[in-house]
């Protein structure tokens, strides 16, 4: 009987017992590095290497010191994968020298490099010997004998290699990206991938078809909704949670066809959500059931409010059990599924305000059993008017046109609605790329603040209940804009918090943008500024200026700037270029002392 079996590689031992570590071992005539672990986490199995790196190097001195940068890079890089920037930063040495000291390193394979990741696609065989040949070829012509003694078009390979554009060479070559990377491994090289185009592209499509995935999610739960069984699934999955670009992908596409990813959300639907039920009835989208249902929740519960003021008067009776603002009840009817699968009614909603504790407890939920009269409902108004503070919300109005509209809450669906409609066809014709502007005069006039000079900026004198409309009538504006440009619906692009006013969920004031539009090959991050008349001048607050000077490399930050944004007819929408942008300030002029714009717009 064995007491214990020890196993050994190359004289070193090796087991679970064994603590983690590493060593060289030569086979095929090469120095080999084994790594003798038990985990196969790659942060774990690089720094048990470190002793045999720094001995292949031929400095083992630094095994400490490589420990420790490898440690920094994971903490900065995680599970991403590393770039030269990582790695600098965990060296700490300017990127500019790991980037030379690369090259230097490397300049042996210069001549041939880029021909062996040709080869790759079209012989693996040849890759594999010219990767691994050491004796340096006595000029092109030299290596172009080499490549047609091997049977290959050697003309074609070195052009394709001088081009250096890996997608490029594979399209040319006729063979796919699946068949390519296979070749890649096969060398030890790294697979092609266009991880960052199926992000993008990925985001595009879920804009742009989002609301077709609600509608088909939707008519799936429809059998729960109507046995009255809770939403709590439906709601979840409503944010589209885990549906993300499948990592398979990476290997077999460059670009992800329609049809790839009508199937992947397909598939997605089948595995998340019941199957689709086998009803002939056909709802309307979730989209107009919302818009009505908004629209009918505020007026329902303007109404309501009267109703339990004026029944609990009569009654000489109190309750703490009353509907809240019509915007918040429209909100949360809207955030549980209410408008989901029908469309609403009063008494859809009177209902809804019982159920969760906003109707008095004895109060009848049957407009007849209340037994108002037209006076009780007057009398009631006039006390919540008292009550509520609304005097001057009510004197004061927004005149869109020649229309005018109070500030409440069902004047403001109204001025939305009107807003939306008869968008001037040369608006929504106006072109996504940003108008080159003439440059600006020189000098900033507006920062002496004289008067005179044409160029200082006064504070509005509208009340802020009016300014907030212009803002408000601007970004309508630009999401019917969006709409008709690109294809996808306000809900999925409208970002700030007047999107309040539309649909249920928040936005947010602080992301220094507007709206977000996902493009298949870039992200558009676009800020409205809207004006009364055609007052050539733009403010930025603190978050536009953050955002706009810190862009990625796939992102365009634009301005869309909207004139006489309460004039139906008048309305009219010019797309400017980041000011912040490297040049961009060539065509603006800094006025008054904060970030306030001037700028011309070229003759049309």
């Amino acid at each position: 009987m064995a007491i214990a079996i020890a196993a050994s590689l190359g004289g070193n031992p090796i087991g679970a017992w064994v603590i983690p570590r590493s060593f060289l071992i030569e086979a095929d005539g090469k120095l080999r590095i084994v790594v003798a672990a038990d985990s196969s986490d790659r942060w774990t199995l690089l720094r048990t290497a470190c002793g045999s790196l720094a001995e292949l190097a031929g400095f083992p001195q630094v095994e400490r010191s490589l420990e420790l940068a490898l440690i920094d890079l994971q903490r900065i890089c995680g599970e991403q994968s590393p770039t030269i920037a990582n790695i600098a930063t965990a060296l700490r040495v300017p990127v500019e020298d790991l980037q030379a000291l690369v090259l230097d390193g490397t300049s042996h394979l210069s001549d041939h490099t880029a021909v062996v990741t040709v080869l790759a696609v079209v012989d693996t065989g040849v890759a594999e010997e010219l990767r691994d040949r050491r004796e340096p070829f006595d000029g092109r012509d030299d290596l172009r004998t080499w490549l047609a003694d091997r049977n290959v078009d050697a003309d074609r390979i070195l052009t394709l290699a001088d081009e250096d554009d890996l997608h490029s060479m594979i399209d040319k070559l006729g063979v796919s990206l699946a068949a390519a990377n296979v070749g890649f491994r096969a060398t030890g090289l790294t697979p092609l991938h266009n991880r960052d185009g199926h992000a993008r592209q990925f985001s595009a499509y879920l804009q742009q078809h989002r609301a077709e995935i609600h509608d088909k999610l939707r008519d799936r739960y429809l059998a729960v909704a109507e046995r009255g069984e809770p939403l709590t699934d439906y709601l979840r999955l409503r944010d589209l949670p885990d549906l993300g670009p499948d990592p398979k992908w990476l290997d077999r596409y460059w670009d992800l066809s329609e049809s790839v990813l009508d199937k992947h959300v397909a598939g997605w639907l089948d595995r998340v959500s019941p199957e689709p039920a086998s009803t002939t009835e056909r709802l309307p989208s979730v989209k107009e059931l919302r818009d009505a249902g908004h629209r009918t929740a505020i007026r329902a519960t303007v109404a309501a409010r009267t109703m339990v003021e004026a029944w609990l008067h009569r009654s000489a009776t109190s309750s703490t059990q009353r509907p809240r603002e019509p915007e918040a009840v429209a909100a949360a009817m809207a955030s549980d599924g209410s408008m989901d699968f029908r469309r609403l009614t009063q008494a859809h909603v009177i209902r809804w305000l019982h159920a969760h504790q906003q109707w008095p407890e004895t109060m009848p939920r049957e407009t007849a059993l209340m037994n108002l009269t037209e006076q009780d409902l007057a009398n009631a108004r006039e006390r919540l008017t008292r009550a509520t503070e609304l005097q001057h919300q009510a004197s004061t109005v927004t005149f869109y046109g020649a229309k005018k509209f109070g500030h409440d809450a069902v004047e403001t669906q109204a001025f939305v609605d009107e807003v939306r409609s008869d968008v001037p066809a040369e608006v929504l014709a106006t072109p996504p790329q940003p108008i080159a502007l003439p440059a600006a005069p020189p000098g900033n006039p507006g920062r002496s603040g004289t008067a005179g000079t044409g160029g200082g900026w006064r504070a509005p004198t509208a009340p802020p209940e009016v300014t907030a409309r212009v803002g408000l009538a601007g970004e309508i504006l630009v999401g019917e804009w969006i709409q008709h440009q690109f294809g996808y619906p306000p809900e999925t692009t409208w970002k700030s918090r007047y999107r309040r006013t539309r649909f249920p969920e928040d936005g947010d004031d602080g992301l220094g943008y507007d709206f977000l539009v996902n493009a298949q090959d870039k992200r558009i991050l676009i800020e409205v500024k809207a004006t009364v008349d055609a007052t050539l001048q733009i403010a930025l607050g603190e978050s536009e200026v953050r955002r706009a000077q810190t862009l990625a490399a796939d992102e365009e930050y634009l301005i869309a700037f909207v004139t006489h944004a309460l004039d139906p007819a008048r309305r009219r929408l010019h797309i400017l270029p980041n000011p912040l942008a490297a040049g961009g300030f060539g065509f603006f002029r800094v006025t008054g002392r904060s970030m306030r714009l001037r700028f011309q717009l070229p003759p049309r």
